[in-house]
């Protein structure tokens, strides 16, 4: 399903690069798109991309701006939004950066994360931070510079190698 959806997505792509560049008849410079909606179906979730502006990096890189990705997975659902974000089709990861703001909610736990920098990978379901997050779940807030959450079915995990932590009663 995913090998499928990997080549709609570059087919639309190509044609798209060849109907902006057919003027020019170069594909040299970086093709931009605008209004960029893409929609991935693996077998135990969907996920979509919403992107203001695109710019094509390479056959497997792209720049979005003001982007927000949604990902919804039986009770699960994620909302990710930042004014930058890199997706690397290849590594199924993206490098998010400037404003970014992470949600999850899975039955009655919510996730917060706010950052300059974080890093998502699709397929794992797993969200790094290497920059200053804050990190609210509930009643708990960490403020962490180095930090890994992984959601997996039920199972929810935050690991911290830095950072203070305050507790709301």
């Amino acid at each position: 399903m995913f090998i499928r959806h990997r080549f709609l997505t570059k087919i639309f792509l190509i044609f798209f690069s060849a109907c902006v560049s057919a003027e020019s008849n170069q594909i040299d410079e970086i093709s931009e798109i605008e209004g960029v909606f893409l929609d991935f179906n693996y077998p135990d979730k969907k996920v979509q991309m919403i992107a203001d502006r695109t710019y094509i990096l390479s056959d497997e890189v792209f720049e979005l701006q003001g982007v927000s990705i949604t990902s919804e997975s039986g009770d699960k659902t994620l909302n990710i939004n930042s004014s930058i974000a890199t997706y690397d089709q290849s590594l199924n990861k993206i490098y998010m950066e400037d404003s970014v703001k992470f949600q999850t909610k899975f039955k009655d736990k919510q996730i917060v994360i706010t950052s300059e920098k974080l890093q998502y990978d699709i397929h794992e379901e797993n969200l790094r931070g290497y920059e200053r997050s804050i990190v609210i779940f509930n009643d708990l807030k960490v403020i962490s510079s180095n930090f890994s959450f992984m959601q997996s079915g039920e199972d929810i995990k935050a690991i911290f190698l830095d950072g203070k932590v305050s507790l709301t009663l």
